[in-house]
């Protein structure tokens, strides 16, 4: 069966990134994520998130969702990619990462002043939430970096019990112009505010118009040490 949940707006973009592999409400069944980064709720193309609970039965209407991060200022993009980040602040419910592209959703150019922003959320939210009311915000290291184009959850891959994230930036210039590079942050480390540069792994390309990060994931367990792995394209 399929069913649809309506965005407010077509123009909103609303399910331009969904995730349905996390539980904020404790009934233990999956609960899904959606992004509507073009969204005007808060201001001209802040974009929005939308927690939808309970699993799905029907057809329904995204403004009836159980909770939803409402972005603030013109064209922040929130919401170009959401995903569950498993429980980082041990309230035993998944917690939210969501991403503010600074009005590129779209990752498909170069050389602008876009500076992309991962925030974490408590899961345990319900109505609406300013996007300000982040636990944690990680931005990217310079301009232009697209940080934030590449998001995934890569459940626990150094063996602590908690969810490690990845992010991607295909347009950082640390090494060469649009090396690019990838992140990883440990679970129980994406509160408070920090840049990607103090990430606990830092994966650059070493080569100009490398753009690794142009794609990220989990790879699954490779080399059997019970740890997965994380793949990064460029």
């Amino acid at each position: 069966d399929a069913w649809i949940l309506a965005g407010d707006r077509a123009s909103d973009v609303a399910g331009w990134r969904v995730d349905a592999d996390g539980d904020v409400d404790g009934d233990q069944i999956a609960d899904i994520l959606v992004g509507a980064p073009l969204s005007d709720q808060g201001a001209n193309d802040a974009g929005i998130v939308y927690v939808w609970t309970g699993g799905v039965t029907g057809d329904g209407d995204l403004r009836d969702a159980h909770a939803w991060i409402v972005g603030e200022f013109p064209d922040d993009g929130f919401g170009a990619d959401v995903h569950f980040a498993g429980d980082q602040d041990g309230d035993g419910f998944s917690d939210i990462v969501a991403v503010h592209m600074g009005g590129e959703i779209w990752c498909d150019s170069s050389g602008n002043n876009q500076v992309g922003i991962i925030d974490l959320y408590s899961g345990a939210i319900t109505g609406e939430v300013a996007s300000t009311a982040a636990l944690g915000r990680w931005s990217s290291e310079g301009r232009g970096d697209y940080a934030g184009c590449g998001l995934a959850n890569l459940g626990d891959i150094n063996g602590d019990e908690l969810d490690d994230i990845a992010v991607s930036a295909w347009g950082s210039d640390v090494y060469e112009t649009d090396a690019g590079a990838a992140y990883v942050i440990y679970g129980g480390g994406l509160a408070g505010e920090h840049d990607l540069g103090d990430a606990d792994v830092r994966l650059y390309g070493s080569d100009q118009y490398f753009r690794a990060g142009s794609s990220l994931g989990d790879a699954g367990d490779l080399d059997g040490d019970g740890l997965t792995e994380l793949a990064v394209g460029a």
